[in-house]
């Protein structure tokens, strides 16, 4: 146990297996040298005084050894043994021989193992080191016959010539190196046994390697998988987030068709697409489908198709409100069915365009590629947007004609508003003219009385408090009260709605105060009886002279049956203030 802790001596983890195993072989060496240096001391001063120097270098030798290794100089030890040993020992045996004498076989025997150190210190990798040591270890073994004639001393070498001496030492250095070999076989059987080990749980750590790396790509496939719907999803909020900017600019069915099929075509990367809506809003009953948009190999081409409900793919679709998608199209399809060419796709997604139950339009798209089920389901979403937006555009287009015709509605009324106020005005001078008469001509008054009772539409006056002072018969009966019920009462007893009461007395505050004229283009007034009437009225403030305060004449027209009701009115003042101009 003592001797293999020297034999470790210089030895660490930091170290690999081989550099380790060269130092214990030089350890091993160093110390199996020592006692073989102990039978060379003892010949020496028995036998061959002066050389005793030379046995003492060799066990120095073998103590550097050890120290080198200590030191982790392992490389210097190596050359101590490789190229100083068998330099000593050669000079030793020189020292020895005979003048013309051959080598001492005894000696010789020890000098041929000393080539073969390089073999135990260096691994196969050092090749060079292994063959300039045994060249070394060679030439000193040839050159021992011509060095000898350089020592001076002459020894008696006869005991080593001695069969018993001879078959001692090369017992010695078989033993020496046979127990070499035993170490070293010892240390290559660890070596292969470690490696053995090493190798197999390599192999185990390979498996495991490889299940980890099947395992890794199954997560990287997942990851891609992952990755790839991402993509998807995000191909599919984009192209969402870009038709919103495409529509938002719409006002035209023309000019939003044209966009739609231009932008789906390019943003699928189909080839053709067509856009059928139904115009026919107006007859339900004769509802067809009519190609409003059409765009194919970058050629937009406008054709007129009419395709009845139930007709072909689309009419099909139009019907059961639900998409279609084909793998294989007829060659003749296109031509007979969609009207976009002569080109021959091979996929074909009709797509409906519904909002809110409503079937709005149908979306065909040709393309010579698959469409994937990600653009499939974009297509879908979009479908939803287009069709929202195809009705709001309808819409937006109704409302601007009807609001032209409003307009032009509304300047016909403004006209005739124009002549009525010209007739009450000039009912109003006609008024003041009766009103300054009225004192002394009470027949005149009651006239005047007559006239406007003859006036087929209401006529009214009030005072500066809002109170009616005169109406008319048609006042009275609309009101379904007698004239005397109006005198000395203000609209409150007669309307039920709050609101339109004080509306009533606000225009009458501001016809006293601002002498300003007040006109309501539509009254809708709900009376005690709960019958609901409509007026438009106009009513104008005249002085009178009595109180020296603005009164309120006031003429209505009632729209609840017809509104032509204005013209009558018109003629009613005309003839009224005709009459008036007689009584002057």
């Amino acid at each position: 146990m003592d001797l293999y802790r020297f034999v470790k001596i210089g030895t660490s983890e930091n170290f690999t297996e081989l550099e380790n195993e060269s130092i214990k072989v030089s350890n091993y060496l160093a110390i199996l040298f020592l006692p073989l240096c102990i039978p060379f001391l003892i010949l020496s001063i028995l036998y061959f005084p002066g050389l005793e120097y030379i046995s003492l270098l060799f066990m120095l030798l073998a103590i550097s050894v050890l120290v080198f290794n200590l030191l982790n100089m392992h490389n210097l030890a190596c050359i101590l043994i490789v190229y100083l040993l068998p330099t000593l020992y050669t000079i030793y045996h020189a020292s020895l021989m005979q003048k013309d004498d051959q080598p001492i076989a005894s000696l010789y025997s020890i000098q041929i193992g000393m080539c073969m150190l390089s073999f135990f210190l260096y691994d196969i990798s050092n090749r060079s080191k292994i063959i300039v040591g045994v060249i070394f270890s060679t030439i000193l073994c040839i050159s021992i016959p011509f060095l000898n004639i350089y020592f001076d001393t002459v020894y008696d070498n006869t005991i080593l010539k001695n069969t018993i001496v001879i078959t001692l030492y090369i017992f010695t250095t078989i033993i020496a190196l046979g127990a070499g070999m035993f170490f070293l076989l010892s240390n290559n059987k660890k070596i292969i046994d470690k490696n053995e080990f090493l190798f197999k749980e390599f192999e185990n750590k390979n498996l495991e390697f490889e299940k980890n790396e099947n395992k890794l790509n199954e997560y990287i496939t997942e990851i891609n998988n992952k990755k790839e719907e991402e993509q998807k999803r995000t191909w599919i909020t984009d192209g969402l987030a870009k038709f919103s900017t495409i529509f938002s600019n719409a006002d035209k069915l023309d000019v939003l068709g044209d966009k739609i099929v231009y932008n789906v075509v390019k943003y699928l990367g189909a080839n053709q697409a067509a856009l059928y809506m139904d115009l026919n809003d107006e007859n339900p009953q004769d509802a067809y489908l009519e190609m409003i948009a059409c765009y194919a190999h970058n050629r937009k081409k406008y054709i007129n198709k009419r395709i009845e409900p139930g007709e072909g793919l689309v009419g099909q679709v139009y019907l059961e409100k639900d998409h279609v998608y084909l793998t294989k199209i007829p060659d003749n399809y296109i031509k007979i069915e969609s009207g976009l060419g002569d080109a021959n796709p091979k996929f074909l997604l009709i797509m409906p365009l519904i909002a809110k139950d409503e079937i709005e339009g149908i979306l065909e798209i040709a393309s010579f590629h698959p469409i994937e089920p990600h653009q499939i389901e974009f297509v879908h979403k979009i479908s939803e947007s287009i069709s929202s937006v195809i009705t709001s555009v309808k819409i937006s287009q109704n409302t601007k004609v009807l609001l032209e015709r409003s307009q032009i509605q509304t300047e016909q009324l403004r006209a005739q508003e124009e002549e009525m106020r010209q007739n009450m005005e000039e009912i109003m001078a006609t008024q003041e003219e009766l009103t300054r008469k009225n004192a002394d001509h009470e027949s005149q008054t009651e006239m005047l009385n007559l006239i406007i009772d003859n006036i087929p539409f209401p006529v009214f006056i009030k005072d500066e408090t809002g109170k009616y002072t005169l109406v008319n018969k048609s006042e009275a009966e609309i009101f379904g009260v007698s004239k005397d019920e109006f005198i000395g009462f203000d609209d409150s007893k007669f309307i039920t709605d709050k609101n339109e009461v004080r509306r009533i007395a606000e225009s009458d505050r501001k016809i006293v105060e601002e002498n300003q004229p007040v006109y309501f283009p539509s009254q809708q007034i709900k009376l005690h009886n709960g019958v609901i009437r409509v007026f438009k009225t106009s009513k104008v403030p005249f002085y009178n002279k009595q109180t020296g305060k603005n009164n309120i004449l006031g003429v209505s027209v009632d729209l609840t049956d017809s509104s032509l009701r204005e013209t009558e009115m018109i003629k009613e003042i005309s003839r009224m203030k005709y009459e008036l101009d007689k009584l002057k």
